[in-house]
């Protein structure tokens, strides 16, 4: 399944210019009273570490942008960017495929910017696919949670907020529909009447309606309706799958031959 992070979606900010290098209370203390800035997540509190924390952006090479975190984190280890720090190593990680690290350091994000659900979204696949069902499911809910109360940042376009959100809506109820199949694949239970199926079958048909081109949600929920033995609808959408033309074309082709070798009772 390929993922698109996106650091922050509004609100929160990405780029160092627009970052405060100290709250104004301390910009306006005369040298005989100076004392330390006041600490605010998102905030430096001094050029140093918005400079640092700007080579941290521009940085494209993954290792040295990993580099570069850790330097910041052991020499502003109170700043109140640290915590945009560990994002940057997170999704670094990320591209180098490094789970592990990925949620160790996206976790460690959350804990001062919990509002993330752009993050919480692909921690919770994550989640999914180390079989970490409780977990998937916190981050999947707190996400979906935090986009159905989020408001719109004024420099964020409307067009591209709407976007994010059906995107990553997609991607929160995807996670819930391959929490709840798992469910029912581990305890080998099929039918219509099985409550794992059924719920795994809502969150697959709200991924799709939120990004109807979402393959995997199409994909899963074909065989989703074939474990509750609904033969139609598992071919509606394993046909579905199939004309996205996509990576997973091959695994829903075996499937709908399958089907067809094994079933005589379909339309033509």
């Amino acid at each position: 399944m390929h993922l698109v992070f996106y650091l922050f979606l509004g609100g929160v900010v990405t780029s160092p210019w627009t970052l405060a290098w100290a709250t104004p209370e301390a910009q306006e203390q005369t040298p005989e009273t100076s004392a330390e800035p006041t600490r605010v997540v998102g905030q430096a509190r001094s050029i140093e570490e918005l400079e640092a924390f700007q080579a941290i952006l521009e940085e494209t090479h993954l290792d040295l942008r990993i580099s570069r975190s850790r330097e910041f984190l052991e020499a502003f280890s109170d700043s109140g960017l640290t915590a945009l720090v560990h994002a940057q190593m997170a999704e670094a990680y990320r591209e180098k495929n490094n789970i592990d690290s990925f949620l160790k350091h996206g976790e460690e994000a959350l804990k001062e910017i919990p509002n993330l659900p752009n993050l919480l979204v692909t921690m919770a696949f994550f989640y999914s696919e180390k079989k970490q069902p409780l977990r998937a499911t916190e981050s999947a809910n707190r996400a979906l949670e935090i986009l159905g109360t989020m408001e719109r940042s004024n420099n964020v376009n409307p067009s591209d907020w709407a976007t994010q959100r059906f995107f990553l809506s997609a991607e929160a109820h995807y996670v819930l529909g391959r929490v709840a199949l798992g469910g029912a694949q581990q305890d080998r239970t099929d039918g219509s009447d099985d409550p794992s199926l059924r719920k795994a079958a809502k969150h697959f048909s709200r991924a799709l309606e939120a990004n109807p081109t979402h393959e995997y949600a199409a994909f899963r929920l074909a065989e989703t309706y074939e474990r509750q033995m609904d033969v139609q609808n598992s071919v509606k959408f394993y046909a579905r799958t199939i004309a996205m033309g996509r990576v997973i074309v091959p695994h829903a082709t075996r499937r709908l031959a399958q089907i067809y070798e094994t079933t005589n009772s379909l339309p033509a």
